[in-house]
């Protein structure tokens, strides 16, 4: 089995940039939570495109692949819409819309998991109909979305720094 790195390089600089701009600061605590849960999103995205890509290259079979990811679902739902949550409470109406359909996408994908399926991703089911071309690709296209997001809550903690 080969070894998968769970942290990019540039992911652990953008962290460590951050978290000594947060430091440095006194402004509320709904950016550094904000930070903390787009981080945690960010390395959940990052764990789904490494274990999918292990299991598409048979370094891991399919149900200790799908029971790993399963165990992640819920807690990304709870991240996601404790962000909302957090977004709407401070008035960041910009912010609280721009997350709005990632959380109903989460939301309805756990509603809609097919009665007699293991969870969100099931074993049987993975490799037929292309299921893992696309829960890769949604993989990545929720890292990119989670990305734009840290940019923008750097954005605006730059802001608020400068405006103190």
């Amino acid at each position: 089995m080969a070894a998968s790195p769970l942290l990019p390089k540039g992911y652990v600089i953008a962290c460590a940039i951050g978290t000594v701009i947060q430091e440095m600061s006194h402004v509320s605590d709904f950016r550094m939570i904000w930070k903390r849960l787009i981080d945690m999103q960010c390395l959940d995205s990052n764990f789904k495109i490494i274990t999918l890509s292990d299991l598409e290259c048979d370094y891991i079979n399919a149900r200790a692949c799908c029971s790993k990811l399963n165990k992640w679902v819920i807690p990304e739902m709870v991240g996601q819409c404790l962000s909302m949550m957090l977004m709407l409470v401070s008035m960041h109406w910009f912010i609280f819309v721009l997350n709005m359909p990632v959380a109903a996408w989460n939301i309805y994908r756990y509603v809609k998991i097919p009665m007699g399926n293991m969870g969100v991703f099931d074993p049987t089911e993975i490799h037929n109909r292309g299921l893992l071309k696309s829960y890769m690709k949604e993989a990545m296209i929720k890292l990119g979305y989670h990305l734009l997001c840290f940019f923008i809550y750097l954005y605006s903690l730059i802001l608020a720094l400068i405006n103190d």
